[in-house]
């Protein structure tokens, strides 16, 4: 899903390395837990469970107006238990991706500027590039080994979400903090809504 936007971000040259480091180093053994965990959690509670906390996600991000609208990495520079804290929360939310997937790029990117001090534009290049490759990836792999793929599904998935990703990422370097904002919050209640939904259709 990211491979769009790795390559803008190579060509920007502003991924953080410290951020990185942290969303593999905690995320990825997180994804890899939860895609083992995938075959035990029933289906029904699982989407309905992760549309309740896109929605409250999406809340959350409306209620503070000017979350994410500025960088201030403070964490990452001055705080080291905080680091150790952020650490365990990407390491959960990777648990949630590996075994639910849906929406939880949204946890990573709120949680990027809620913690870290990322701003929204940053945040979600982060995840599109980390997230939407290494931390599916893996995910992907696993899975692979213990269920079953539609190989059918990746033809379309794949071309589509690159290019999406390429697209995302373009335009959000185009338009103000606050119009992605608006966007991540709407985009989240559309997604806690589609997966609530999701087992009575």
């Amino acid at each position: 899903m990211g491979t769009g936007a790795l390559f803008y971000a190579l060509k920007k040259k502003n991924l953080n390395f410290h951020i990185i480091l942290l969303l593999f180093g905690a995320g990825l053994p997180g994804v890899l837990l939860g895609a083992k965990m995938v075959l035990l959690i029933p289906e029904t509670i699982g989407l309905i469970s992760l549309g309740l906390l896109n929605i409250a996600i999406a809340c959350y991000s409306i209620a503070d107006k000017n979350l994410g609208q500025t960088i201030a990495p403070a964490t990452l520079n001055n705080r080291p238990k905080s680091i150790g804290l952020g650490a365990l929360v990407l390491f959960l939310i990777g648990i949630i991706n590996g075994s639910l997937t849906s929406g939880t790029g949204l946890m990573v990117t709120l949680w990027l500027v809620r913690w870290f001090g990322l701003d929204y534009r940053l945040a979600i290049q982060h995840t599109l590039v980390i997230v939407g490759i290494f931390w599916n990836a893996a995910g992907a792999i696993t899975l692979t080994l213990y269920g079953e793929v539609n190989w059918q599904w990746v033809a379309v998935l794949f071309p589509a979400a690159a290019l999406g990703s390429w697209l995302g990422v373009y335009i959000g370097s185009r338009i103000s903090n606050q119009h992605i904002k608006r966007l991540f919050e709407v985009s989240a209640l559309i997604a806690g809504a589609q997966l609530i939904m999701q087992p009575f259709y």
